[in-house]
């Protein structure tokens, strides 16, 4: 049995962060920990709205008490930035042909600060207006970890 945990991943536009907890399972293999990992997607435990709050200059993560996890944290902060790359087509076996579709290459892994300030100058017309920045959920998934 190998352990893992899940990896929730959110966005605003061109930036996206993925969020991980300490909570901890055990699974066969990926398939396995991907099938436990959508049951728990369901739990309330694991519903989050993380924004950017504009008084703090962070990232908030409104994490409710329970008896999944304690800790909460941004794992990962990412920005697409388009200047680097096309999009792509990408072409199905039916003869569909899907676009646009998003280039790796445009992927920008950033530290906190880097991404805050990008953030910031990117949003500066909104920050005019709002005080909090919410991010959309897109994807959940499974990181292995060692304890």
């Amino acid at each position: 049995m190998k352990t893992f945990t899940m990896v929730l991943d959110y966005y605003h536009d061109d930036f996206e962060i993925s969020i991980e907890m300490n909570h901890t399972y055990t699974a066969d293999d990926v398939d396995s920990a991907i099938d436990v990992a959508r049951e728990l997607e369901k739990m309330n435990c694991f519903s989050f709205k993380p924004y950017y709050d504009k008084a703090q200059g962070l990232i908030v993560l409104n994490k409710i008490n329970n008896e999944c996890f304690d800790d909460v944290f941004v794992s990962n902060y990412i920005f697409y930035d388009q200047s680097r790359g096309d999009y792509l087509h990408h072409d199905l076996e039916n003869g569909t042909t899907l676009y646009p579709v998003v280039n790796p290459v445009c992927f920008v892994e950033m530290n906190m600060v880097q991404f805050i300030n990008s953030f910031e100058r990117k949003n500066k017309d909104i920050l005019l207006s709002k005080d909090k920045i919410y991010f959309d959920s897109s994807s959940f998934g499974v990181r292995e970890v060692n304890i």
